[in-house]
């Protein structure tokens, strides 16, 4: 069980830093075009939005679950010393 969450926050946290790259690959792409729409730029914004608030969340559960695969593992350690 330990091993799964391990293995889920570190696939979560990988997640969080691929969406954030694409984030920034999209702002990147809002800003090459020079002369574009409303409409464009406001989808490039709402991708960008997006992909960060997507970010955020995988990010943050990701911590949280690592963080729990640590106190887990200190218990377990604990329970053996014993």
């Amino acid at each position: 069980m330990k091993k799964g969450i391990l293995i889920t926050a570190i696939v979560l946290i990988i997640i969080a830093i691929g969406s954030f790259g694409l984030s920034k690959w999209f702002y990147y792409q809002g800003g090459l075009v020079m002369d574009g729409s409303g409409d464009f730029y406001a989808g490039i914004s709402r991708k960008v939005h997006l992909c960060e608030n997507l970010a955020k969340g995988f990010g943050i559960t990701g911590a949280v679950l690592f963080v729990i695969s640590l106190i887990i593992k200190k218990k377990d350690n604990k329970t053996t010393e014993e």
